[in-house]
């Protein structure tokens, strides 16, 4: 509970500390309650430590009254070159993070259109391959027509009782041709598939290792 957390000591410099830094955050002084529940310690224990701090706070502000001119113009002359030197730290890095940010925007434009230029390129190269697919199985399509066709005219011709063995033998020969065209065809289909496959997944790989690397 709260209670058992009060009753541990707390140190002077703790306070102190506590105090400074609220007040360098704040602009404010701490309520004494505030303290308690931030550091722990009782009223009285606290309460003590505030008032040391406040007669400690009062003597500093009577030594630079009572400090000599020179030594105090001096003092004011050193804050304010030691503030010039630090407001020109921050301008410059601010102007670093600026630049850096400008570089960092230009670089992902970069990447982005390229990321533009190579969907484009295997767009192209889908459409080709698509154009090509298309072709290919036009091509079987006549193939199969034209077995189709061999077929009913073999069917025909021994429906008919023709016993002309050359006949059967040429129309036999002409639908094995037909046979082994549509393998070839088949065959060269399944060839032009693959390789604008292979294509298609090199350009991919290719566009892949560019945006890890952009990230590196």
């Amino acid at each position: 509970m709260d209670t058992r957390r009060r009753r541990e000591p707390v140190s002077k410099d703790q306070v102190f500390d506590f105090i400074e830094a609220y007040m360098q955050e704040h602009s404010v002084m701490p309520t004494q309650q505030l303290i308690i529940d931030k550091l722990g310690g009782s009223l009285t224990t606290i309460g003590k430590h505030v008032r040391e701090w406040q007669q400690s706070a009062k003597n500093q502000v009577k030594s630079m009254i009572e400090m000599p001119e020179q030594i105090r113009e001096a003092s004011l002359k050193v804050g304010a070159q030691w503030w010039s030197i630090a407001e020109k730290m921050m301008s410059e890095s601010i102007q670093v993070a600026q630049d850096s940010a400008a570089k960092a925007v230009e670089q992902a434009n970069q990447n982005y259109h390229l990321y533009q230029n190579e969907c484009e390129q295997l767009e192209s190269l889908a459409e080709r391959l698509q154009s090509d697919l298309d072709e290919a199985l036009t091509a079987l399509n006549h193939k199969n027509v034209e077995v189709s066709e061999m077929r009913e005219r073999l069917i025909k011709a021994e429906q008919k009782n023709e016993h002309d063995a050359d006949t059967i033998k040429r129309l036999n020969e002409e639908i094995l041709r037909s046979k082994e065209l549509q393998s070839e065809a088949v065959k060269q289909v399944t060839r032009i598939y693959e390789e604008r496959l292979l294509a298609a997944d090199a350009q991919f790989e290719k566009l892949t290792s560019k945006q890890q690397l952009s990230k590196l």
